[in-house]
Order: C-alpha cells, then structure tokens, then sequence
C-alpha cells in the first residue's frame, strides 16, 4: 500500500486518483497471483518496458502502477530500458530499500538499439550471489558471423536452498522474411549455449526470460528452443502484447534444469499475463485524464477509445507482464 507521503509528487487530484486505482491494481494481484510462501514457493516474471527512460515520464502517476506491479513478484527480468536510468532509479526509489538490481550495458547498433536490460530482484526473499555477465558465443557458435544483436544477461541467485541462474534476453523482433530467420536463429544459438553450460561447465539450472519473440506456439522459435533442451511449458506461452485482440507471444519463460529442480509450482493458478488494463486506464477513465489535461490526442486525430488506449500504454508499456510460480 502506498500512503498520502508516498505519492507527495502528484498534485492533490492526481494523488486521490492514483490512490485509488493502485487500490485497484492491489485487489486485482491478490485475485490473480498466488502469495509468497515461506514454505516454498519463488514468484518470477519478466516485463518488457517499452523503452524506461528513452523520455521522462509524462505521467508520473505509472511509475507507481509499475512499482505496485513488479512488487507482486520475487524476482523479475526486465527487457527494453534506456540508457538513461534516471527512470530506472526512479522505480527502485519508489519500490524501497528491499529491493535490489542488476543492470547490462547498453547494446550497441542498428538493432541493439542501446537498450539496456535489467534485473530486479526482492532480497528477503532472492539473493544475488555476485556472478553476472553477458552471453558472449563463441567463434564457433555465431550466427551468420555475428553476436547476438543484444547479448543476453545472465545472472547467479539464491533463494533458500535453491541455487539458479537468470538468464535475460531480447531477441530481434520479425515477424517474416529475413528477421523472422534471425530470431530463430539467435534462440537456437542461446538455447545451444545454457544447454552446453549446464551440461559442461555448472549443472545450476538457469531460468530463461525474456522478450524473445516466440510469436505463437508452433513458430520457428518455439521449435528451436525446444529441440535443443530448453524446456518452453505451453502453459508459459500466453499472448501478453497488452494491444487490443492481440495474440501475440513476445515474453517467455523457460528452464534449463537437468534436475528437475525448477517446476511450476502448486498454486492455482501458477502462471499467467497480469493484464493491467483490466484496471487501468479503461474506456470509462478518458474523460478523467481528459478533463485534467493529461491526454491530448494528436493534432488531427480523433478523442476516442483507441486514441487514449495508444496514449495510456505508451505510459506504461505496450506488454503484459508474464508471470509463473516456481516450487522450492
């Protein structure tokens, strides 16, 4: 819960509004995300940010709605930040001294964008055991010559007894054609690598997440993962672009875990897509945010639903957060 002081950067109305719909936000977690579990559970989840910090916020009310959300989860990976991290600090702010990341240099290129990636991690409950570093292949791993676009970030967590690895990554977006083949190509040279280190060099399992692109359950990039040995569960693969009747899967969720040691957990449900807009900015909050000069649509463009909903997401992001429990 956030208090009166907590919001202290937003003018009175906002402050009432934002209070309210947080409440909102907080009744719709407890109703779709099991609770923590001293007993043996782990909450992890990964979210893409639409580009955290490429501008200040022009809402300053969805930093707390991002804050409020990540705060559901023991540990989340978080793809497409900017090389700016004034807004990435913002959030940690916001979130409070329990909370804890790591975060990547930024990728260099045309198609890395220089986009960062993040970890953020709750540390009563995780542990960051001091090992990071990106995925670098090697000479005889490369696609087509070349590293990946954005070299994943992989991590060494503890959480009780459980000893894992994060690994992070945002593979190029296509949809057809050449990238499309690049995608695939970058998830079967990934899925190669975890899978030759577990079996070569530390058999820690390693938890994969991330933007990669799967698109639909049957593409060429769910088939590359899976031939190799990552374990992708079709119950993980779950439309979460947050635009209107979209089916697509860009964030997944797999394991590499020759023990068997990561498995969903026991609660129902155990995964899912935390759908923010099931409470936030709905068709009926336009005239709230339009009567207080917020959201102004583009000069020549209608002041309608789908206006707004274009305006609201850019806010916060055009994902869903992809979520699953994990037994411990």
């Amino acid at each position: 819960a956030f208090s009166d002081a907590e919001l202290v950067e937003l003018d009175d109305p906002s402050r009432r509004w934002a209070a309210d719909r947080l409440q909102a936000v907080h009744t719709e977690l407890t109703r779709s995300v099991p609770a923590r579990r001293v007993d043996g559970n782990l909450l992890i989840a990964t979210w893409a940010m639409r580009a955290l910090g490429s501008k200040p916020a022009t809402l300053p009310e969805s930093r707390y709605y991002m804050a409020a959300i990540i705060s559901a989860f023991d540990l989340v990976t978080l793809q497409e930040i900017d090389e700016d991290l004034s807004e990435m600090n913002r959030l940690l702010e916001i979130l409070g001294p329990d909370w804890n990341y790591l975060v990547s240099d930024i990728s260099e290129g045309a198609l890395g964008n220089k986009e960062r990636y993040a970890i953020v991690y709750y540390e009563p409950r995780v542990q960051f055991e001091r090992v990071s570093g990106e995925v670098v292949l090697q000479s005889t791993e490369l696609i087509d010559g070349e590293q990946f676009a954005r070299k994943p970030l992989i991590a060494s967590f503890r959480a009780g007894e459980l000893r894992f690895r994060v690994c992070t990554a945002h593979l190029v977006y296509g949809e057809s054609g050449a990238r499309a083949a690049r995608t695939a190509k970058e998830a079967d040279a990934l899925a190669r690598h975890l899978v030759r280190r577990v079996a070569r060099r530390d058999p820690t399992s390693i938890v994969l997440s991330g933007n990669l692109n799967v698109r639909r359950k049957d593409s060429e990039v769910v088939t590359a993962l899976r031939t190799v040995g990552i374990d992708l569960p079709d119950e993980l693969l779950i439309p979460n672009l947050s635009r209107p009747g979209s089916n697509y899967c860009a964030g997944a969720i797999g394991f590499v875990s020759p023990k068997g040691e990561l498995r969903l957990g026991s609660s129902e449900p155990n995964r899912g897509v935390f759908d923010f807009t099931r409470v936030l900015f709905r068709p009926e909050h336009l005239s709230h945010y339009r009567d207080a000069g917020l959201f102004r649509p583009a000069k020549g463009r209608p002041d309608d639903e789908r206006a707004f909903i274009r305006w609201a997401l850019e806010n916060m992001s055009d994902h869903l957060p992809l979520w699953a429990e994990l037994a411990t």
